[in-house]
Order: C-alpha cells, then structure tokens, then sequence
C-alpha cells in the first residue's frame, strides 16, 4: 500500500499535469493552495501564488470587481457554484481571459473554493477580430447602400425641383407683368414650400441613415413608418424602370421595437437586391407584405425575377457571395441584412415554398420575444 507521502506527491502529479488551472482559496479568499499551471499562468512561483487574495488577481475597475466578486458569493451560497468568463492580470500586468468553474468545498467544516480555470486568451482574439471584420464588413456594405441612396436622391429630388422651378416661373412672370393674384402667388408659394420640405426630408433622411447606427436607441415604432421610410427612396427609380411596387395594406397601429434606421436599411437591401433580379423580366413587379405571427412580425419582400437557383440557394447569405454576375454586385447587402436582423433576435430566410423569389425577416414585436 502506498504511504500518505506517496499518495499526496501522486495527486501532486496529477493536479500538474493537467491543462488546466486549479487553484483553492479559503472562506477568507486568501489562495491555499495551487498546480502548476496556475503558477505558469500567472506569472508566479507557486510560493508567491499561495497566500494571495483571489480578487487581488482579477483584472476589472474596482466597481466592476465588486460586482463580479458580489455575483461569484451569491452564485455559491445558492448554487454552490458558479461559471462564467474572468478576467485576469499576470504578474507582469499583462491581460488574460479564461473560461472558469468555481465550486464550494467543505473539509473538516470550513468552506473552501475550488478554482478550475481555462485559457482563452487566443479565443477571445480570434473573436475580437471577427467582430472587427464584420462590422467592417457591415461598414463596407452601408457605404455601398449610400451609393445607392445617393445616386437615387438625384431623381428623388427631381419632382419636387421642378414644382419649383414651374412655381417660382409663375411668380416672376407675375411680378414682370404687374398680374399680381394673391390666390394664385399663395398656392404658388405653397407648393414651393412643400417641395422644399420633400427636398429637405429626403437630404435630412439620407444624413440620418448615414449615421453611425451601433449606438442607435431602440424604439418602438411602427412597421408602416419603416416601410415608407425606406422606400421615399426608391419610388423615382422604380418608376423609371418600369417596376410595379405592391404595397399590402400594414395595420395602423402594428408596433416594433427595434433601431429603426437598422431595420429600414435591411428593408432596403432587400428591395435594392429585388430590383436588380426584375431588370431583364418582362413583367416587372416587387410587392411586400406584412403579416403578425403571434409575437413575431413577418415582413417579405418577393420579386418576379427568376429566381435563385438551387445550387448556389445555401450561399447567397455568405459575405461576398454575388450571383449577379460580375460587376453587377459586391454581395454584400443579404449579409448585412441578415446581421443586422440577427443582432436584433429576428431571422433573414428564403422562402422556397413560394414559385417567385421571396425574403421573409422575421423579428420579434419586443426584443426578448423570441427568447421567451
């Protein structure tokens, strides 16, 4: 039989031969005892690490410590666990991040914590720099959508310069002439002004949408503002192309919550993307419908294009991903569209029951309502 010498240098060996970190502090948070890899980790001899205080090695502002150290008491005076993300600071004051488990132990009636903790250090790079690329990636995409929106703003803004310029014609020739019709100046004047208004809702519209939108409040509003929002500006290049727009009736009163100028540039992309699929079609149309599926809203954008081939069906949410043929498209807008509905816990879906091409977003009436 191995003696107790034995067995504690045994377990010694096996506590420092795993991956992971373990480490135990007393009741009073003061460390007891520590692997190998803990001292690795850290930074410290073993001798150093033994005596410490736990929270001394955690790597937050002193508001910030307090809460997580206030979560990890509660968690194991109820649960007599806790698990989550830490973060630490080595002895040299560098930063590290690990996935951590920590368990109440009782011997010989004290209470200890049992610290199990991982590193994912390289984890959370890899993430940090996914996060960067895709909002780059939704960055890229939002320029490109303001391409698009400048370049429609143009004829957007036509009709409302030529009221202006038929109006402002009629005042002068009356003021050259001395037929001064105060009824007639007064409507003239009007329509000068509405137009203006149009102009200056269209140019204040765009400059809104071109906004940073990650720090865009929430808001509840209604899915009817959203729809015309977003197509004011599209309605000149629809008609000038030919394309029949098909508006189903939204209920009055259908409120979202949501960062409105987020979904409207979904909306967009969607319309945008179905407008290009019609340009070689005979029969143009791009129609959108609103319907309420309990606590979720569904709002679907279908075209009489020909469609999405099967093959290529489970890519076209893939960042550049483009089947418009080259020049035709960067691949951007389903991408972004499907992030942005994702980020607000809704879904971007192809509806393949349909014999034309339809998009169906799908978001929660309230943010959580998808969770519940």
């Amino acid at each position: 039989m191995p003696t107790p010498i034995q067995i504690d240098h045994l377990a010694k060996r096996v506590l420092d031969s795993t991956r992971e970190s373990i480490f135990v502090a007393d009741e009073s948070g003061h460390i007891v005892f520590a692997n190998q890899v803990s001292s690795d980790l850290f930074g410290y001899s073993l001798g150093e690490l033994v005596g410490k205080h736990a929270a001394d090695l955690l790597h937050y502002s002193l508001v910030e410590k307090t809460r997580v150290v206030n979560e990890i008491i509660e968690s194991l005076r109820t649960k007599k666990t806790w698990k989550g993300d830490l973060s630490h600071h080595r002895k040299d004051g560098s930063v590290f991040y690990v996935m951590a488990e920590i368990l109440l132990l009782v011997c010989d009636g004290k209470n200890f914590w049992l610290y199990l903790e991982q590193d994912i250090t390289q984890l959370r790079i890899q993430e940090e720099l996914l996060g960067y690329q895709r909002e780059k990636l939704l960055t890229s995409s939002r320029l490109s959508t303001l391409g698009e929106m400048a370049a429609g703003l143009a004829h957007e803004i036509n009709n409302p310069l030529t009221i202006i310029n038929g109006r402002a014609e009629e005042i002068l020739f009356a003021a050259q002439h001395g037929k001064y019709d105060t009824g007639q100046l007064s409507d003239a004047a009007k329509k000068i002004q509405n137009a203006v208004e149009t102009i200056s809702h269209l140019i204040l519209g765009l400059r809104a949408f071109g906004r940073e939108k990650a720090n865009e409040p929430v808001q509840w509003v209604t899915v009817q503002s959203i729809v015309d929002y977003t197509l004011e500006f599209c309605q000149t290049r629809l008609s000038r192309r030919g394309i029949r727009l098909i508006v189903d009736e939204i209920p009055k009163d259908l409120h979202i919550e949501c960062q409105f100028h987020q979904i409207a540039e979904a909306l967009l992309n969607l319309i945008l993307n179905a407008m290009d699929a019609v340009e070689l079609v005979q029969e143009k149309w791009i129609r959108t419908v609103v319907a309420v599926q309990g606590r979720v809203v569904e709002l679907s954008v279908s075209d009489s294009g020909k469609g999405i081939p099967e093959p290529i069906r489970h890519r076209i949410f893939e960042p550049f991903f483009s089947s418009k043929g080259v020049g035709r498209g960067r691949g951007l807008g389903l991408s972004a569209a499907n992030g942005i509905l994702e980020s607000h816990g809704g879904t971007l879906s192809l509806d393949t029951t349909k014999p034309f091409t339809c998009f169906v977003i799908r978001l929660p009436r309230r943010r959580e309502a998808l969770a519940a």
